[in-house]
C-alpha cells in the first residue's frame, strides 16, 4: 500500500456511523510553521490522536487546524465499494493531482468495508452517510473551508446526492450560512444540510445503475466529464441528463472526452489538464 501514497499525503482515520474512514490527507505548509521546523534542534514531537481521528503517530487535529493555510480542499468519492473501487483508483489519484495543482488541499476516503475503513457496504445510504461524516471532520479542521465536492462513477452519485441535498436555497442557506460563519457544525433547520461548497465534479455519472434524480439541483457550478466511448455509462443518456440539468441551472457543464473508456485509460493526463481549466476559475 505505501507504494501507492503520495508521500506528502498523511494517512489518518476519520470517525464514521458504521467505524472509523480510512483517508488520505493532502496540505500546503503553513509558511510560519515550515520556519518554525527548521529553526528547530528536536525532531517535531507527535501524540496519539484518541478522538476523531486517528493514526499511530501524528500531530493532534487542533494543532493542525490552528496552522491551516489553505482554505480550499477538494474532496474526492471513489468508485463501488462491490467492484474494487477504492481511493487508490487511477481516476481519483488524477483528480487529486488535479486539486493539487491548482492549490487545493486534498482529502480522499475509503468508503465503509474498503480498505481499512470499518463497516460494510451501505447500499449507496451508507456511503452517502460517509461523505457527510467526512465534510463534518473537514468543517472541524479548517475554519472557512470552500469545498471542491467530486466523485468518479460510483462516487459521483455519492457526491452528487450530497450536493443536492445541501442546504442552500433562500432563507435557509441564510441561516446556514450564519451557522457556519460562527463556526458550528452543519444547520439541519428542516432536515436541510448546509456545507460549504464551491463546485461540484462529476466524472462517469452512472445513470444506468443509480438514479440521480434530483427535486433539488446542486446550487454550485457543476462540471461534468464523460467519455464516448464508455462501456459502463451510455453517453447519449448522460448528455439528455445534461441538457435536462441545463434546462434547469445555468452553470452546469459538459465535457466530452472522445474515444475515452469508462477509466479513462491513456486520457489520464488530458483529464487532470481539463479539470484544471474547467476549475481554475472558482478556486
Amino acid at each position: 500500500m505505501k507504494n501507492h501514497i503520495n508521500s506528502k499525503e498523511q494517512a489518518l482515520f476519520i470517525t464514521g456511523q458504521s467505524g472509523r474512514l480510512e483517508a488520505l490527507l493532502f496540505q500546503f505548509p503553513e509558511e510560519k510553521e515550515e520556519e518554525e521546523e527548521k529553526e528547530a534542534d528536536l525532531p517535531e514531537p507527535t501524540m496519539p490522536v484518541t478522538t476523531g481521528v486517528r493514526t499511530s503517530k501524528m500531530r493532534s487535529s487542533k494543532m493542525r487546524a490552528s496552522k491551516m493555510r489553505s482554505s480550499k480542499i477538494g474532496i474526492v468519492c471513489h468508485p463501488h465499494p462491490l467492484h474494487q473501487g477504492s481511493m487508490q483508483n487511477k481516476v481519483v489519484t488524477t483528480i487529486v493531482k488535479a486539486w493539487q495543482e491548482l492549490g487545493m488541499d486534498t482529502l480522499r476516503f475509503n468508503f465503509r468495508g474498503v480498505g481499512l475503513s470499518e463497516g460494510e457496504y451501505g447500499n449507496g445510504e451508507g456511503e452517502q452517510e460517509d461523505l457527510k461524516s467526512v465534510l463534518d471532520w473537514v468543517l472541524q479542521q479548517y475554519p472557512n473551508p470552500e469545498i471542491c465536492l467530486g466523485g468518479f462513477s460510483f462516487g459521483a452519485f455519492i457526491s452528487a446526492k450530497i450536493a443536492a441535498q445541501n442546504g442552500q436555497d433562500g432563507q435557509n442557506a441564510q441561516k446556514a450560512q450564519k451557522a457556519q460563519n460562527e463556526h458550528s457544525l452543519p444547520n439541519e433547520q428542516n432536515n436541510l444540510k448546509y456545507y460549504p461548497l464551491r463546485a461540484l465534479l462529476s466524472v462517469a455519472p452512472p445513470l444506468r445503475f443509480f438514479s440521480f434524480a434530483m427535486e433539488k439541483l446542486p446550487a454550485i457550478p457543476w462540471i461534468i466529464i464523460q467519455g464516448d466511448k464508455d462501456e459502463l455509462v451510455d453517453y447519449e443518456e448522460v448528455v439528455a441528463w445534461y441538457h435536462e440539468i441545463k434546462s434547469r441551472k445555468s452553470d452546469v457543464q459538459l465535457i466530452t472526452f472522445k474515444d475515452t473508456t469508462h477509466f479513462f485509460h491513456g486520457k489520464l493526463i488530458e483529464l487532470k489538464n481539463e479539470i484544471m481549466n474547467a476549475l481554475k476559475s472558482y478556486f
